[in-house]
């Protein structure tokens, strides 16, 4: 899938996005959390967004869905792009406020594996671990738009990290 506004990684690409990636947050499927969580960052369960029966519920689906997207484009410039690491398979770069939402808006949900959306430079992001079921966002300003959201949405965070004075 290419085009203006959503392509894929190449070669290269892909492997300076996880080289960023392992140098920021140290990524290790071995490990609980998978990540060395920065600082600002929190972590929630996603248990909120299924029923007792493990099947997600479509209108919380889409409410997170929406909290995220609102949060990445608000931290984005209008330039800007983000990066969609799914470990394992294909990696694309997205212009958020060029593409449509359904475009990428669900890139950041651990659907069986682990998965970053992150600016280039990996200041903020969010990181969807399969294992634990969790979403981690990290990033003061992604933190500020997005953490009452998902508070009410999904309860407190299962972790986070402190805020530096």
């Amino acid at each position: 899938m290419s085009n203006a506004y959503l392509r894929e990684l190449t070669d290269p690409e892909r492997g300076a996005a996880w080289t960023a990636v392992d140098a920021v947050l140290r990524f290790n499927i071995q490990q609980r959390p998978a990540i060395a969580e920065p600082i600002p960052s929190a972590t929630w369960s996603l248990d909120a967004l299924d029923t007792p029966d493990g099947y997600p519920i479509d209108d919380l689906t889409d409410a997170l869905y929406d909290v995220m997207s609102d949060a990445l484009l608000a931290c984005t410039p209008a330039d800007g792009e983000l990066l969609l690491l799914d470990w394992q398979h294909s990696c694309r770069r997205v212009l958020p406020h060029q593409a449509p939402r359904t475009s990428w808006q669900d890139a950041f949900f651990p659907d069986g594996d682990w998965i970053f959306e992150v600016a280039p430079d990996v200041s903020y992001g969010s990181f969807g671990d399969p294992r634990e079921g969790s979403l981690c966002l990290f990033g003061e300003q992604l933190l500020d738009l997005a953490a009452p959201r998902l508070n009410t949405l999904l309860g407190q965070p299962l972790r986070a990290t402190p805020r530096p004075s």
